[in-house]
């Protein structure tokens, strides 16, 4: 037999990249783990005593099988149910040694979010499985749960930095999750690392000038205005060139001369940001600064001069409508089936706060596939976008500290239709930074509203 001859260490330096350390070599000396048979999933576990981990190809079938031994676990959070589920079903999930983990007594002890994910997607996912870790740690108060999550969590912006090379990758993240948002209409949470490049490949050239020309003030460099000119510079209505004059809007915004008089309606959206009003915005509020940035940028398009600003969506869905496609194709990037996760305890977990369990049972979820439609409850997020359009209020004024006559009737109307569809005091009280007695005062009966209150709220709940 032929020896193959393997280059010399010099010789591999040679092709090794600047800045790049040659790892150094790992001595795999360790104790090998039986690599018993997991079977269909009806026993999970060796004798005690005795831990291993395999492969396992997880069906919708399994997970909701094996969700039924997640004992005494934290709250599911549904956004990162739903942020697992997507990446499954667009092939952005990689198998990792992070899987699933079960101790000696067959209760799992790590993985509840992704099993609840394989249930949404409707898919088989192969994973790493331990089982028969021991359930307390001998001479020690502690549990094995205890060390479980406990390091810190590479965030999308970590990674864009380090494994993809983007130097402003924290920045980028927060525009791409603000232009989701744009395209579908309302607020989407925890985006992965691969929607985030994707949403990114959409707009990259106009994203690119964005970051390159941004302002370093408060209030301009927000992420939401940042999001509306990168949107807006990719729209085409057919007769003129938008992507240089947002461009020029943009540049002309992070001046601080404005008095030629040129942009009438930048200068109202340069004052109010880098007003004391605007030190108080948040990352939660990008998606409104990008509507009501979206709606200046439409009325000096249109050459509409105003006053003062107002928060409206017309300017949104106009730049929406002349890029259609595109916003269709960033739209589907977090399409899901319309069915329930599992709760920790075997039940349907709604968004409510991350509070209240709608009961179901794991059978339901996961013994035919595909399972029937269920229709969902609208989320706090979604009621409150469908608010924002008939009043002309952003959700960042609704759920505020300012208070007028018609503020107070946007609140009285997503008040009444969140407490209408179920969602506790509670939660609305934590959407609306408000205390639960002050909910309870906005809450008021349909009769005991006025006309347009009425009409508002029977709008809505036809389209809910």
């Amino acid at each position: 037999m032929n020896t193959i001859e393997l280059p010399s260490r010099d010789e591999i330096l040679k092709h090794v990249k600047p800045g790049h350390a040659m790892p150094v070599q790992i001595v795999k000396n360790g104790t090998p783990v039986p690599n018993a048979a997991a079977g269909s999933g009806d026993k999970l576990s060796p004798p005690r005593g005795k831990s291993f981990a395999q492969w396992v190809d997880i069906t919708p079938e399994m997970a909701a099988k094996w969700l039924k031994n997640n004992l005494g676990n934290r709250t599911v959070s549904l956004d990162v149910v739903k942020a697992y589920a997507r990446d499954m079903l667009n092939g952005q999930w990689g198998a990792t040694h992070q899987g699933l983990a079960f101790d000696d007594e067959d209760r799992l002890i790590d993985g509840q979010h992704r099993l609840q994910a394989i249930v949404l997607a409707n898919i088989t996912v192969q994973m790493m499985v331990t089982f028969g870790l021991p359930a307390k740690i001998q001479g020690r108060e502690m549990t094995t749960m205890d060390c479980v999550d406990r390091g810190r969590t590479r965030s999308v912006a970590d990674q864009l930095k380090i494994q993809h090379g983007f130097k402003y990758g924290s920045l980028m993240a927060s525009i791409c999750a603000a232009l989701a948002s744009v395209c579908l209409g309302e607020r989407t949470r925890r985006l992965s690392v691969g929607q985030t490049l994707e949403v990114y490949r959409e707009f990259e050239p106009a994203m690119k000038f964005v970051i390159e020309n941004r302002s370093k003030q408060v209030g301009l460099r927000s992420a939401g205005v940042a999001a509306a000119f990168v949107f807006a510079s990719e729209a085409r209505d057919g007769t003129r060139d938008l992507k240089a004059e947002v461009q020029a809007m943009f540049l002309a915004l992070n001046s601080s001369d404005l008095t030629t008089g040129k942009y009438p309606v930048i200068a109202l959206l340069r004052a109010f940001l880098t007003s004391d009003e605007a030190k108080l915005i948040s990352r939660s509020l990008d998606r409104g600064l990008a509507e009501m940035t979206l709606q200046v940028l439409y009325l000096e398009i249109h050459g509409r001069q105003v006053e003062k600003l107002e928060m409206s969506l017309e300017g949104a869905d106009w730049f929406r409508a002349q890029q259609k496609a595109r916003v269709e194709k960033v739209a589907a990037i977090f399409e899901l089936p319309s069915s329930q996760p599992q709760g920790e305890d075997g039940g349907s977990r709604m968004e409510d706060g991350g509070k209240t369990a709608m009961p179901a049972t794991a059978q339901q979820a996961g013994t035919s596939c595909p399972r029937p439609v269920q229709k969902s409850r609208p989320s706090l997020d979604v009621l409150l976008s469908k608010v924002e359009g008939p009043f002309g209020i952003s959700r960042f004024i609704i759920t505020g500290r300012g208070r007028d006559q018609e503020i107070d009737s946007a609140r009285k109307v997503f008040v009444h239709l969140a407490r209408s569809v179920g969602h506790t005091e509670e939660a609305v009280a934590q959407i609306l930074k408000r205390d639960v007695d002050q909910v309870r005062e906005l809450n008021v009966p349909a009769e005991a509203m006025n006309a347009k209150q009425r009409k508002v709220v029977a709008v809505i709940k036809a389209t809910l």
